[in-house]
């Protein structure tokens, strides 16, 4: 698994969105200055494209992809991707300070599953209706 990070199409890591330059952090500590500087996500580029998932919970996933990726998904591709989605979550839960509700969110997260992917979220409301009856 890998993580799937916002810049990168979670299948081929061709960078899909445009990047904007904010101006940089400056951390003094004693006489040592750390500078950052922020880059963040703010457009598609004209490869990047969108695929829904529909979770178990019943909640609808939005997925960036590059086109190229999205013409050849399939099944496996898109449990893979919501595999290494899921992974993610789970590390984040883990930083969560312990007790009860870290728990709850890690099994809550663990259970997730992906019913069925659409390359557009008509189709995929066209699948929860004809399920309901």
């Amino acid at each position: 698994m890998k993580r799937i990070r916002v810049k990168d199409c979670p299948v081929c890591d061709k960078i899909i969105w445009k990047y904007k330059f904010f101006s940089p952090i400056s951390i003094s500590a004693g006489s040592l200055i750390l500078t950052y500087r922020i880059y963040r996500p703010y457009e598609m580029k004209d490869i990047g494209r969108h695929f829904w998932i529909l979770e178990s919970t019943g909640k609808q996933m939005m997925v960036a992809i590059c086109k190229d990726c999205l013409d050849a998904l399939s099944d496996k591709t898109v449990k893979q991707i919501f595999a290494d989605i899921t992974r993610n979550k789970l590390m984040g839960a883990e930083k969560l300070p312990s007790g009860d509700r870290k728990y709850q969110v890690y099994n809550y997260i663990r259970v997730i599953e992906p019913i069925a992917w659409s390359r557009n979220r008509a189709d995929l409301v066209d699948f929860v209706k004809n399920q309901q009856g």
